[in-house]
């Protein structure tokens, strides 16, 4: 009877030290939690919750290259975008929903460049049409596209 005792006295004190373990790791795990959590309040502060984007003020500062910080601006009137430095561009909508659109301009090598918002799209089409350079900022999918005949 002695060695049964001694064996479940063992098995307690594994099961105990593997309890405190756990209130270890768990305790470890709420303050990822907690940091997490503060990470995602910073970034809904910062976003417009009805289009799931940077509010524009974020956007211009995040953003490497902005037409405000040049002082360039724009008009979009229809498929027609005019700058304020007298370049122009066109571009098209793709509504997806009441909320959110995308917008797309064909390169002169004929690829689809899809933005997920109207700001990133401006700025990426004066960004082509003035230096002929692609900008990553914004960019949803490049597509190779075929005018159709």
């Amino acid at each position: 009877m002695e060695g049964f005792t001694l064996f479940i006295a063992i098995i307690f004190v594994v099961f105990g030290v593997l309890q405190i373990i756990l209130f270890f790791k768990v305790w470890g795990m709420t303050n990822n939690a907690e940091r997490m959590e503060r990470t995602m309040n910073i970034l809904v502060k910062n976003s417009n919750i009805t289009t799931k984007h940077m509010c524009r003020e974020e956007y211009i500062k995040s953003c490497d290259y902005s037409l405000e910080s040049k002082g360039i601006t724009y008009v979009v009137e229809g498929d027609k975008v005019i700058f304020s430095d007298g370049v122009e561009g066109e571009v098209k909508q793709i509504k997806q929903s009441e909320y959110y659109s995308l917008c797309y301009f064909i390169t002169d090598d004929n690829y689809k460049l899809i933005y997920d918002n109207e700001d990133c799209m401006c700025e990426a089409l004066h960004e082509y049409l003035t230096t002929k350079n692609i900008l990553e900022n914004g960019l949803s999918q490049k597509l190779e596209y075929k005018p159709e005949q």
